[in-house]
């Protein structure tokens, strides 16, 4: 059962990420636990109002950062989107943060997929087969949920 502080914030039981440098074996060993949490309705409702907002200003900053022409670097789109963050979607210092930070490497993460599909494209046309457009950056990222 988890612990609630004074804060009322939960406590876990266990949650402990263990690296092991030099293991004979491996040079890293990483141990996760999962775990469920017990909520209160309250915390529960809070926990679920963090999410939306959280997952809104990740769509927000996605849009944001595709006009400023697919940018993947994370100190440029927070330097664009710091204030909005934390005024309009009500999001802490350390979450605004970190969605500029998820965003950037999205970005990063489509444009190696995007580079990857070029080199794959070039083999296609060596087979004289038609290329294949990629389809990546048509729109900006959405982690809205599917309708």
């Amino acid at each position: 059962m988890n612990a609630v502080s004074p804060e009322g914030r939960l406590k876990p039981k266990l949650l402990e990420c263990v690296h092991l440098r030099g293991h004979p074996f491996s040079e890293e060993i990483t141990l996760t636990a999962k775990l469920k949490l017990n909520c209160t309705p309250q915390q529960k409702a809070a926990l679920d109002a963090f999410s939306l907002s959280y997952r809104d200003a990740l769509n927000h900053t996605a849009k944001v950062a595709y006009e400023m022409g697919k940018s993947s670097n994370a100190s440029k789109i927070q330097q664009e989107v710091d204030t909005h963050l934390r005024e309009r979607f009500g999001l802490k210092a350390q979450s605004a943060r970190s969605v500029p930070r998820r965003v950037g490497a999205f970005f990063k993460q489509l444009l190696t997929k995007f580079k990857d599909h070029q080199k794959k494209q070039t083999f296609r046309v060596e087979a004289g087969l038609k290329p294949r457009r990629f389809k990546g950056f048509d729109a900006p990222p959405s982690t809205s949920p599917a309708s």
